[in-house]
């Protein structure tokens, strides 16, 4: 891809921009670390759903949108159902920092791909404030990848609101397969 072509052909804003993105996007990834290791009480830690729990990790690791087709009602399933809304709107703010996260993880992946595929690796010398935003942004990117490892229970946060979600809503999470994705390949 020629540097004409590139997506905006502004890489220093688009350095910054992000840059300033990924900061936003650590702290509230602190944030839902902090909430999942500090609290207790979330619908996957209830003993009733026991048996959901396991579906919902089986579906997880291979990338299946959760259901519980084969699980007796009185397992877990009935009180999703009933309480999905509720469910919905306490996990909801989690869940939309891990989307929010997976969509940036990506736009900083194409950015930095760009930049290496597309214009002469910036120089310390010749152009310090590139270098340094470059370098910058790539570390913000490993640490939002290791931010998203360190939340506890993840898969079941991500399987859990998908599941109540579509019960509440009556459609299906657009988003579950981006983020299932990428956080069963961590």
């Amino acid at each position: 891809m020629a540097a004409a072509q590139s997506r905006n052909r502004r890489p220093a804003e688009r350095l910054q921009i992000l840059g300033q993105a990924a900061s936003g996007i650590l702290l509230r990834l602190d944030d839902v670390v902090a909430v999942f290791t500090q609290q207790t009480g979330f619908p996957w830690q209830n003993p009733k759903m026991k048996k959901v729990v396991q579906c919902f990790e089986q579906k997880f690791h291979m990338k299946e949108y959760p259901s519980v087709p084969d699980i007796d009602k009185s397992q877990g399933p009935e009180e999703l159902q009933q309480k999905g809304k509720e469910y919905c709107e306490s996990l909801e703010e989690q869940y939309l920092t891990l989307i929010d996260a997976v969509e940036l993880h990506g736009e900083i992946w194409k950015l930095l791909t760009e930049i290496a595929d597309d214009y002469a690796c910036p120089t310390f010398d010749d152009f310090p404030h590139i270098a340094t935003a470059y370098l910058d942004l790539f570390v913000l990117y490993v640490q939002i990848c290791l931010l998203l490892t360190q939340i506890p229970g993840r898969e079941m946060l991500v399987s859990f609101y998908a599941y109540c979600y579509q019960w509440a809503s009556g459609f299906a999470d657009k988003h579950f397969a981006r983020v299932a994705t990428m956080l069963s390949d961590r």
